[in-house]
């Protein structure tokens, strides 16, 4: 079973093709993100917060997807 997650953002008729263009990259980057996560939440069966948080997963999203840190904490607190 496939689950696919759609989110509407709401934006201005005025917004530039710029602005829209860094939007895009900047919801891909999550998107992406957090499939790498829920690969991982998956494979390991986590159930919490702290089981996501070794530093060992972090580790591995971040060099697959090329991430900052920030970036994939986000991003796994959005896949749990």
């Amino acid at each position: 079973m496939q689950v696919v997650k759609t989110a509407k953002i709401p934006v201005y008729y005025a917004t530039t093709k710029r602005k829209l263009d860094i939007l895009n990259r900047l919801t891909a980057r999550l998107t992406y993100g957090v499939h790498f996560w829920s690969q991982i939440i998956e494979a390991n069966d986590i159930r919490s917060r702290s089981g996501l948080r070794k530093s060992e997963f972090e580790r591995q999203v971040r060099e697959r997807t090329g991430l900052s840190a920030g970036f994939v904490q986000c991003c796994a607190d959005t896949a749990l």
